[in-house]
């Protein structure tokens, strides 16, 4: 598809412009601002909706000093030349809505509105963007990939751009791969998925299994050697004899249940300790029952007293809270002084005013000393009057109005019964405290020691008085109760010794079981370094075939879809534009000069719009920078920036 003809109207700056390169290349020329961009920003917008940027929110509008110009119809009309011969006729007018609102006389701006019409015909913007759209053989993206050189290579996304290029060279399979190299058919075993014969994982889904496995089995690896020196070093160095300690805890526990049995005998040979005994845990629990009951009768005495101190003081913080309100209330209210002193000024003010005088002076001309006529003077000084009469007046008002005496008297007794509220609430405050001290001091506080009860029971527990034989049997069991720690004590110490002889077992146990376990996990690890290795092999051999292929549609333009990484792993997610340096070397399409990557976008154009059937009118913006363009089978326009030129020039070529 060519340019035949185009005509711009108040586009973007442009008021009117027509060009008719007939279908042939195009070079345009003129200075910056000039309108070079402008003409292809009419061509994307009209194609595509967006400037030759893609931006968004663009407007063909024309903007002035004041902003965007109004009442003006933006628009675009090309005629095209199809690939057939056809001639196809496109407009678009960008234009202002302006509506009168019910009850207005005059029109308001609402908006703005887009008319379409296909060779003169109006159109909707769905046929319209149709018909575009199948020029396009229904892609969208085509349009922008081949009449802007940049687009492919720097504005697509790496996706999209390997979208393109697999559509356009055909999927290498992994067939393809096995072929090429057979040595990789172990990698099979590695992607078929558990608990299935025939169902494999593709090898990124395998790389992404594998890698994280790798990492958990890393982790866990890493853990072990601390783990196994930790239960290492908790096992003492020397032992004691198992065997030993053995025998000598059920000795230990054998001398201890005969000392316990012999306390045992001579205290049930004893019946009269046995008697005395009974009759003191008797008495004991009397004390404990009468402590009780004299607590409870004086907390029920003092209940009454402590709910009346209670209430009393809940009474008390409601008058304190009224007197915070009274306190607030008498700051706000006291504003005598500042009244009096207002009223002092205001009056100072009216005695200056009122004994102020005529300038007599004003009735001689300060310019050439004559007197000035009577009637003037009467008439300045009748002015004069009124307006000393006029500030007096309004002095009186504000004194009346803002600070009179009556106003003070009331300010004065306003302020005066606040403080006699405030003096009342302190006083009931005050008669408070005094009633809630006086039932403080009857609260009963007698301690259960000091009453006759206690003093009484714990008489007749002292009567009871053991004879010698009890003093004498109460000794000997003392006496083995000694034994007996002292056998325990013992024992204890020889069964921590067991215990540590335990744990060492267990110790070495678990260095034996985490010795097992380190190896299985290194056996794993090693596995999955093989199927990762494999896996990298095979995605590095089918990104080269992939790679092969794509290049070998093209002739200086390479792509690079694969990159080795560090640590050894392929990075296969890119699809990188490269172009021929002049030394020879491959370079990056962002690291090129500016006229490497217009021939290699020019070529990217040429060889898509073969393998798609189709062209359009390809745009290069800032041409003279390229000193030879590569020539493409598709109408060219060139935009020239030339400072001599301060209007657009166009050259049509052939």
């Amino acid at each position: 598809m060519r340019i035949k003809k185009l005509a711009l109207q108040n586009f973007q700056g442009i008021k009117a412009l027509e060009i008719k390169p007939e279908g042939k290349n195009l070079d345009i020329y003129g200075d910056n601002g000039t309108g070079k961009t402008t003409i292809f920003n009419a061509i994307t917008w009209l194609l595509f909706d967006k400037d030759s940027t893609g931006a968004k929110g663009y407007t063909p509008k024309t903007r002035n000093e004041t902003g965007e110009a109004h009442n003006l119809d933006n628009s675009v009309e090309a005629k095209f030349i199809l690939n057939d011969g056809r001639q196809l006729v496109l407009s678009k007018v960008f234009k202002e809505k302006w509506t009168k609102k019910r009850g207005s006389v005059t029109e308001e701006f609402s908006g703005h509105v887009v008319e379409y019409a296909i060779d003169g015909v109006p159109s909707k913007q769905k046929d319209f963007d149709a018909l575009i759209l199948s020029l396009a053989n229904n892609n969208a993206e085509a349009i922008k990939v081949l009449t802007m050189p940049d687009y492919f290579p720097e504005s697509m996304t790496w996706e999209a751009r390997r979208k393109i290029l697999l559509k356009m060279c055909g999927e290498t399979t992994d067939a393809d791969v096995y072929s090429f190299r057979p040595e990789l058919a172990d990698l099979k075993l590695f992607l078929v998925k558990p608990g299935t014969a025939d169902q494999f994982f593709s090898p990124d889904e395998y790389r992404q299994i594998a890698t994280a496995e790798r990492k958990q089995i890393n982790d866990k690896l890493t853990l072990l050697p601390g783990r196994i020196d930790e239960a290492t070093r908790s096992i003492p160095a020397e032992l004691p004899d198992r065997v030993v300690l053995k025998v000598d805890s059920e000795r230990l526990k054998k001398k201890i249940d005969e000392l316990s049995t012999q306390k045992a005998n001579i205290k049930a040979n004893d019946a009269g300790l046995t008697e005395k005994t009974k009759q003191i845990a008797e008495l004991n629990l009397k004390i404990s029952e009468a402590r009780t009951k004299h607590n409870q009768d004086q907390n029920e005495k003092n209940e009454k007293i402590r709910e009346r101190i209670k209430g009393l003081t809940v009474r008390k913080d409601t008058l304190n809270a009224q007197i915070d309100v009274k306190v607030k209330e008498i700051r706000v209210a006291d504003i005598v002084e500042d009244l009096v002193s207002r009223k002092k000024q205001l009056e100072a003010e009216y005695k200056l005013i009122s004994d102020g005088a005529w300038n007599t002076a004003a009735e001689t001309c300060y310019a050439c000393g004559q007197s000035i006529q009577k009637e003037r003077i009467e008439a300045a000084k009748a002015a004069f009057n009124l307006e000393k009469s006029s500030k007096l007046e309004a002095i009186s008002k504000k004194i009346a109005s803002t600070c009179s005496d009556k106003i003070i008297q009331s300010a004065r007794d306003n302020l005066t019964g606040l403080n006699s509220e405030k003096i009342a609430l302190e006083e009931k405050v005050i008669s408070i405290n005094s009633d809630i001290k006086e039932f403080s001091q009857k609260i009963i506080d007698v301690k259960f020691q000091d009453t006759d009860e206690y003093k009484n029971l714990t008489a007749q527990v002292s009567a009871i008085v053991l004879a010698n034989d009890e003093e004498r049997i109460a000794k000997l069991t003392e006496e083995i109760d000694l034994k007996v720690k002292a056998e325990e004590t013992t024992r204890q110490d020889v069964l921590n010794k067991l215990a540590i002889c335990d744990l060492a077992d267990q110790q070495k146990k678990r260095i034996e079981e985490l010795g097992t376990e380190q190896k299985r996990l290194a056996r794993e690890y090693e596995q999955i370094e093989k199927g990762l290795y494999l896996c990298e092999q095979f995605v590095a051999t089918k990104m080269s075939l992939l790679t092969g292929k794509i290049n070998d549609k093209f002739e200086s333009v390479k792509f690079r879809m694969f990159e080795p990484q560090i640590n050894g792993g392929i990075n296969d997610r890119m699809c990188e534009v490269m172009i021929p340096a002049p030394g020879g070397a491959m370079v990056p399409y962002a690291l090129a000069n500016n006229a490497a990557r217009i021939n290699a976008g020019l070529e990217i154009i040429s060889t898509l719009s073969e393998f798609w059937g189709i062209s359009f009118p390809v745009f290069v913006d800032n041409a003279e920078a390229v000193t030879q363009l590569r020539t493409v089978k598709t109408q060219l326009i060139r935009l020239i920036v030339s400072e001599t030129d301060k209007k657009l020039r166009l050259e049509v070529k052939n």
